[in-house]
C-alpha cells in the first residue's frame, strides 16, 4: 500500500505545480492517471480544475470523471496473496507479479516461464495474467525450488 500513497503524492505535487507554476505544461495526463490510484482526489481535483481546463466531454480524462462518478472505474491497489522470506507474490489491476528478494537462477526462471510468467521490467517482477495465477503452485517455490533461489 504504501506504493499507490507514494504514487498518489507523487501526481498530486506534479498537478500543483503545473497549476501554479508558469510553466506551459498540462496537469491533464497526471490527473488522468491519478484517477487509476485514488478516485476521491481525482473527483476533487477534477471539478476544482473544471472551470480552468474546461476539458471536452468525449475527452479521455472528461470519460474517466464520468466513469469515476458513477463509480465504474476501479483503482488500482497492491493486493498481496503469499510472502515468505524469498519473495513476494501479489496482485495489481489486470496482472500478477512474483517479486523476489535475489535474482532466482535459471531453473527457477525456466520454471516459471513454462507457467506462463514473463519479466516485466516496469516492475522488476515477473508477471503473467490473473487467470493464470496458480496460488498453490506459488505457495510451494521456495519449498520445491529452494536451491535456485
Amino acid at each position: 500500500m504504501k506504493d499507490n500513497s507514494d504514487k498518489v503524492k507523487r501526481l498530486v505535487e506534479r498537478i500543483e505545480f503545473c497549476r501554479k507554476s508558469d510553466n506551459p505544461c498540462n496537469p491533464t495526463n497526471d490527473l488522468a492517471e491519478l484517477a487509476l490510484y485514488d478516485n476521491q482526489t481525482f473527483i476533487r481535483l477534477y471539478e476544482e480544475m473544471y472551470p480552468e481546463y474546461k476539458w471536452r466531454k468525449n475527452s479521455t480524462i472528461a470519460k474517466l470523471y464520468q466513469k469515476s462518478i458513477t463509480g465504474e472505474l476501479k483503482e488500482i491497489r497492491k493486493e498481496i496473496f503469499f510472502e515468505d522470506d524469498n519473495f513476494t507474490a501479489y496482485t495489481e489491476g489486470d496482472r500478477a507479479y512474483i517479486k523476489f528478494v535475489m535474482r532466482p537462477k535459471r531453473q527457477l526462471h525456466v520454471a516459471l516461464k513454462s507457467r506462463g510468467w514473463w519479466w516485466n521490467s516496469y516492475q522488476s517482477a515477473y508477471s503473467t495474467y490473473l487467470d493464470r495465477v496458480d496460488k498453490e503452485w506459488i505457495a510451494t517455490i521456495s519449498t520445491r525450488y529452494a536451491q535456485y533461489i
